[in-house]
């Protein structure tokens, strides 16, 4: 057998050296890139993660704001239009004063002014209604309105139509309503007159003329 000199030694030792340099630097190199993807899939999970909370916290606001009252993105323009008149119909509501007599009351007050007034115009059906309801607040007379359209003072009627069937044949219009509806409203356009009465004739017993208009004239 032939004897190994040193050079032989020499020579595979520093093949040996090399090969471990270049395989201790492959594995720098391949873990230095590990540890840069590592980082980069951290990162993005983390910016993934942002983007989450994000999305959630808009949608939070979206769901505050809708529970307020304002239009989510879902709802079409058919429902927001729904949604607006729904809120107009409601204004339009509130500013009409809500009724102030009992529905008997009303039909009463309704009748005799279709009765005495129905051929005359709206600020002529709402004196008669003004007349009513000042008697009904005056002390001298009764406290409701059926009861001052009925009223009679010994075989003296109040109201004629009361006695010759008009007030019970009376089929109320719609302007007759709206006259009424104002009077109830408050609006008093009577200058507190408690009596009225057919023609133009200005002097009625002891009782203090106020003025004329369309077919009757109204006293105090």
């Amino acid at each position: 057998m032939k004897r190994i000199t040193t050079f032989t030694y020499v020579y595979c030792g520093i093949v040996a050296a090399a090969a471990v340099i270049i395989c201790m630097g492959f594995l720098h190199d391949e873990t230095i890139n590990t540890i840069e993807r590592t980082s980069e899939i951290v990162n993005n999970s983390i910016y993934m993660a942002g983007e989450i909370l994000e999305s959630v916290s808009v949608n939070k606001m979206i769901q505050t704001e809708t529970d307020d009252g304002l239009p989510s993105q879902s709802e079409s323009g058919q429902q927001i239009q729904a949604k607006a008149g729904k809120s107009e119909k409601e204004t339009v509501k509130a500013d009409i004063p809500e009724p102030i007599l009992p529905v008997e009351e009303y039909k009463a007050l309704c009748r005799i002014v279709q009765a005495e007034a129905g051929n005359q115009d709206a600020k002529g059906k709402q004196l008669i209604a003004n007349v009513v309801l000042n008697r009904v607040k005056n002390e001298s007379f009764p406290d409701t309105v059926q009861e001052v359209i009925l009223q009679d003072n010994g075989g003296i009627t109040q109201f004629s139509p009361t006695k010759n069937g008009s007030y019970h044949a009376a089929e109320i219009s719609v302007d007759t309503m709206a006259a009424v509806n104002r009077a109830i409203a408050g609006e008093d356009l009577s200058d507190g007159a408690l009596y009225f009465k057919a023609g133009s004739e200005t002097q009625w017993g002891g009782l203090q003329f106020l003025f004329q208009h369309g077919d009757h004239v109204f006293f105090m």
